[in-house]
């Protein structure tokens, strides 16, 4: 049986994209366990760049709110079709509740990158709804949405001293996804049509018919 990624490292792919087009800032993915781990693969050994933001996935759960259909998880949508078979995954609608940790050196600026321009740029981003992106999964593209947090955590303004401060904003994100067995299955493809030509009278019968009324 042939395997594909399943369609959540899409969305978590997805995501980090669109993060990062909105905050302009490198995202990275991790558990709340490995931060130190995650920030020393990605930069290196160089010196650590600000901005960068964590992304913490904390819990998963059906989206009972979403539309979705038997159809879908048992019998699964067509991801692609190639020698007279198509291919289907089973799916299954999801949130994804995420922990956002922001990390920036500057506390206030005009530009990106600090505590409090991360705020209005969040704040802004859930009213207009700069969170939302697509996904394409096979011959599959699909819309994902997203419900941005509507307060966040504001580190203290510390007095300034030779080693350099690091901000911490924190803001939670829950993401509108799916799930996907990685299995993928099987099923054929209706290629040939065949259509028998007759003629009909105007009372709409078939020349040569009978019709039996029901008693």
């Amino acid at each position: 049986m042939r395997a594909i990624q399943p369609i959540e490292n899409f969305v978590f792919e997805g995501l980090s994209k669109r993060m990062q087009q909105v905050f302009g800032c490198i995202c990275i993915h991790t558990n709340a366990n490995d931060k130190t781990k995650a920030l020393a693969r990605v930069f290196e050994g160089r010196p650590v760049v600000y901005p960068y933001m964590f992304i913490v996935l904390q819990s998963l759960s059906q989206n009972t709110d979403s539309y979705t259909t038997n159809r879908l998880a048992r019998r699964g949508l067509v991801i692609q079709t190639s020698e007279g078979q198509s291919q289907t995954v089973r799916m299954l609608p999801a949130n994804f509740e995420f922990e956002i940790e922001y990390v920036t050196n500057k506390f206030q600026s005009l530009e990106q990158g600090s505590v409090l321009a991360f705020t209005r740029r969040w704040l802004f981003a859930r009213r207009c709804g700069y969170l939302k992106f697509n996904i394409k999964y096979g011959r599959l593209a699909l819309w994902i949405a997203s419900t941005l947090g509507d307060t966040v955590t504001v580190p203290t303004l510390e007095n300034k001293v030779e080693a350099e401060t690091a901000y911490k904003s924190t803001v939670n994100l829950t993401v509108h996804g799916y799930l996907s067995e990685p299995e993928l299955g099987t099923q054929g493809v209706v290629q040939d049509v065949r259509l028998n030509e007759f003629i009909v009278d105007a009372d709409g019968s078939v020349p040569g018919s009978q019709f039996f009324a029901f008693t």
